[in-house]
């Protein structure tokens, strides 16, 4: 693990072809050797915004979210319930990025303008 410490203050250093090969080969070692990422505070932000403000679901879906949400602990682990978010509870046309809904809206006033 140390060694792998090392390395990862290195990479820096390295072109982004290699870093990226380096990151990945770390990775698949944690894999094997059962190392898990802990979840991170934007993944856990990403999670509680996504559930709190995109989802239109009923209470008792929400609360069971909610708890899996909290009880995150691991990377995979939010990975997993963001998938399963967006499988089950996320409509294609409610998946609209923050820029797409602006040009859409621009384009909604132009029309109702012409």
């Amino acid at each position: 693990m140390c060694k792998k410490t090392v390395v990862k203050r290195q990479v820096k250093y390295l072109s982004k072809d290699k870093a990226t090969q380096l990151m990945q080969a770390i990775e698949l070692d944690n894999e094997v050797h059962g190392f898990r990422d802990l979840v991170s505070l934007d993944q856990v932000e990403y999670l509680t915004q996504l559930i709190e403000e995109e989802l239109r679901i009923d209470d008792r879906t929400l609360d069971m979210l909610r708890l899996r949400a909290k009880n995150i602990n691991f990377k995979d682990e939010a990975n997993d319930l963001i998938d399963h978010i967006f499988e089950n509870y996320v409509q294609p046309d409610q998946n609209l990025g923050q820029k797409k809904l602006g040009k859409e809206i621009d384009n909604l006033i132009k029309r109702e303008n012409t």
